[in-house]
């Protein structure tokens, strides 16, 4: 039986079906892709659009000359208004505005001069509450840093509830900042001025009742801020967060009696480094003072130690911190002291200190890391 011949014609037919429909499903797909493209390019022109709007709106209520004025302050330390005046070529009447605009972004502006320094006068503000007062103290929590300690800080602000804290002082390094050390890019998770505030806002306890009253430090942590372009996070954290009042760079002092004793409590972020004794810094920094100079009750933050002294009269605490041992502090044999305070202060009615006492909330690290501690939330 001879075997049948394929039929040539239904294999070309077959064969221009299958380039017809290969034809009209690339089409079909360009044409999707075209139309994708054009949803696409829609939606960029509308965010160009916004961006344009955004920055017309923002231009109202920012110094057209602001943005030049940054650009001076990165190869200048500081500037003065008749600096600013000549460098812009612009009247001193409009270099004031300038600066008006730029203490209002949280620029480090003080006496007609923006500047990337910390120093100047010591701030002090009044906190009077009558002839006892009870405070809490946290410090250093370096919010930002992995090695935060976000669940214990929230921790302290439920302790502060419970025993009736109303004010609460952080003696400096609330978030952890950029490029304070070698290897802290490798330890944070946030970076950029406005998005570490924003982090830091999210994350710092919201107590009904509760403020928190925090200087800045000016050279380590939250001081890159200034020191690169004038910025002081501090007031922008303040800006963000009300019930977080910044009361200044380094130190601050605040009067806690109107008696005429006049009792000053010193918030102190100092510098350098730790030393071979938990006192010797604070130490140091009492001998320091001249005896009309010496406040009533000192709290130190900074060293990341914690610690009650009698300093030549002055109640001293060093503040402890939450931020658990990271690797630049390993590498250099610095342990970390964990835990907050609780301080209590009596006066007599003319305003001297009658009496003191502290109660200490510590943690320590177990054998697998877990952050411990002794007591409980009652």
């Amino acid at each position: 039986m001879t075997p049948k011949k394929p039929d040539k014609k239904a294999f070309t037919r077959s064969l221009d079906e299958f380039v017809e429909a290969r034809d009209a499903a690339k089409f079909k797909e360009h044409g999707q892709l075209s139309r994708e493209k054009q949803t696409a390019l829609k939606a960029l022109h509308q965010k160009e659009h916004e961006a344009i709007e955004l920055a017309a709106r923002i231009a109202k209520f920012e110094h057209p000359s602001l943005h030049a004025v940054v650009k001076l302050l990165e190869s200048h330390p500081t500037l003065t208004r008749r600096q600013i005046a000549k460098a812009l070529k612009i009247d001193l009447s409009v270099a004031d505005e300038v600066l008006v605009d730029m203490e209002a972004a949280g620029y480090n502006v003080h006496s007609g001069t923006v500047s990337k320094q910390g120093g100047g006068k010591r701030p002090v503000v009044e906190h009077f509450y009558g002839p006892e007062w009870r405070i809490g103290v946290v410090s250093d929590t370096h919010v930002g840093n992995c090695h935060e300690m976000e669940h214990e800080l929230g921790e302290a602000y439920e302790v502060f509830r419970r025993e009736g804290i109303d004010r609460v002082y952080c003696p400096g390094n609330l978030l952890d900042g950029e490029k304070t050390y070698p290897g802290q890019e490798y330890e944070i998770h946030v970076m950029g001025a406005e998005n570490v505030v924003a982090n830091l806002a999210r994350v710092w306890p919201r107590v009904p009742g509760v403020t928190t009253y925090h200087v800045a430090s000016s050279s380590c942590h939250e001081g890159y801020y200034l020191k690169s372009a004038g910025l002081l996070i501090g007031k922008k954290i303040a800006d963000t967060r009300p019930d977080m009042v910044y009361l200044g760079l380094d130190e601050a002092d605040v009067a806690m009696h109107d008696g005429p004793a006049r009792p000053i409590l010193r918030i102190v972020h100092p510098g350098g480094g730790t030393s071979y004794a938990d006192s010797y810094r604070p130490q140091k920094i009492v001998e320091s003072y001249s005896g009309g100079e010496k406040p009533a009750a000192l709290i130190v933050g900074h060293y990341h130690k914690g610690g009650y002294y009698n300093i030549r009269d002055v109640k001293v605490w060093q503040a402890e911190c939450l931020e658990t041992q990271t690797p630049f502090m390993r590498k250099r044999s610095i342990r970390a002291v964990l835990g907050f305070w609780i301080i209590e202060f009596r006066f007599t009615e003319s305003g001297s200190l009658r009496r003191c006492r502290s109660e200490e909330f510590g943690y320590y690290m177990g054998r697998d890391g877990q952050v411990l501690k002794d007591w409980t939330v009652t």
